[in-house]
């Protein structure tokens, strides 16, 4: 498996909303390993000049600003990196496979917004594949556990490897964590095929006759949730995507709030869901969560955030928005008050979408 890597990235953390959609965010650490012959690549990354690494940032992986005033930039990172995995890879004509723990919640999206921010291409012929459904899939018990133990790579590794997982936050640390993981899994007998499409962002085909909890945002608690609402004892996708396929928008989120309670967790499950049956592109999509809630017993309001407002942002910022008119409808006057109701002066505010429209 010479075209199989697994990589962790540390960041520098941001002020507002989900950090992936701010400009000043940026990663400050990269590791990578190459499964099959425990090369490695790793390095600090300096940031932009004007961001800094906020103290609880560095509280958690233990990286400070002046750790990274003689680090090279990401362009430099990002080069070496390309090369080195392409030596790694040697002639393989598979897809050049990256492995990371939550891969597609935090690191690949951090990853694509960094490289949009440095008008930097990722390689068609790379591919992305988070571990974290798969440990659903694979240990479906642990949905039960208390929550900071279910999927957690410090107890996955504590509880798989049988030891404590050193210097976690580490972006070196978590790939060797993540590496003795896998490695312990398929020791215990369990096949992992890393070049098939299961886990793979960039594969748009899947098993249909799957459990729903190989979706993503479907874990194992919800897949159990949707089977006893369904009532089923398991739902496959097929039979997901024929129950959606009966329903309108109304109908699928009257259903999802039968027995999820988190606004955030309805919105974006219930779009997920939908799409599944109905293809979306960017514009309808935006179209699509600036209509939520799709039903009267909706709440358009989350604590202090516009859910509205978020997952525009989301949207632009995991589907990648190249058009300055689309992202004014980003900053419009409900999230400009959900910055004022969460302490943001008007020059932050006006800094804040200055900063993110450098991305586009």
């Amino acid at each position: 498996m010479t075209n199989v890597f697994i990589f962790d990235t540390e960041s520098n953390g941001c002020k507002f909303l989900p950090s992936t959609l701010s400009a000043e965010h940026h990663i400050i650490q990269i590791a990578m390993k190459q499964y099959a012959t425990n090369q490695t690549f790793q390095s600090l990354i300096r940031l932009p000049d004007g961001i800094n690494v906020p103290q609880a940032s560095s509280d958690i992986h233990g990286i400070y600003d002046a750790d990274l005033l003689e680090a090279p930039t990401f362009k430099i990172v990002f080069h070496k990196l390309q090369t080195w995995m392409k030596k790694c890879a040697g002639k393989t004509t598979l897809p050049l496979v990256l492995i990371a723990h939550n891969n597609h919640g935090f690191d690949e999206p951090v990853f694509r917004k960094e490289c949009m921010f440095y008008r930097r291409s990722i390689p068609e012929s790379w591919a992305f594949y988070d571990t974290l459904p798969m440990f659903r899939a694979v240990f479906p018990e642990r949905a039960d556990f208390p929550y900071e133990r279910r999927y957690n790579l410090g107890a996955l590794h504590q509880d798989i490897v049988g030891a404590p997982l050193e210097g976690a936050h580490d972006a070196m640390a978590d790939v060797n964590g993540l590496h003795a993981i896998l490695n312990k899994i398929q020791d215990n007998g369990t096949t992992l095929n890393f070049n098939g499409p299961d886990f793979l962002s960039s594969s748009d085909q899947f098993d249909y006759d799957s459990d729903v909890v190989n979706l993503k945002g479907v874990g194992a608690h919800t897949s159990r949730m949707i089977a006893g609402a369904m009532g089923l004892p398991r739902v496959t996708i097929r039979q997901l995507v024929h129950f959606i396929a009966q329903r309108n928008l109304q109908q699928l989120e009257c259903f999802l709030r039968s027995f999820l309670k988190h606004e955030k967790h309805i919105m974006s499950l219930t779009i997920s869901l939908w799409k599944l049956v109905h293809p979306t592109n960017l514009s309808s999509e935006i179209e699509l969560v600036s209509k939520f809630p799709f039903c009267q017993n909706g709440m358009p309001w989350h604590n202090y955030f516009s859910l509205q407002s978020v997952a525009r942002l989301q949207v632009a910022g995991f589907r990648g928005v190249m058009d300055l008119i689309i992202l004014d409808q980003y900053f419009d006057s409900d999230l400009t008050l959900t910055l004022q109701q969460i302490g943001c002066t008007p020059f932050e505010i006006a800094k804040f979408k200055n900063t993110y429209a450098r991305i586009l």
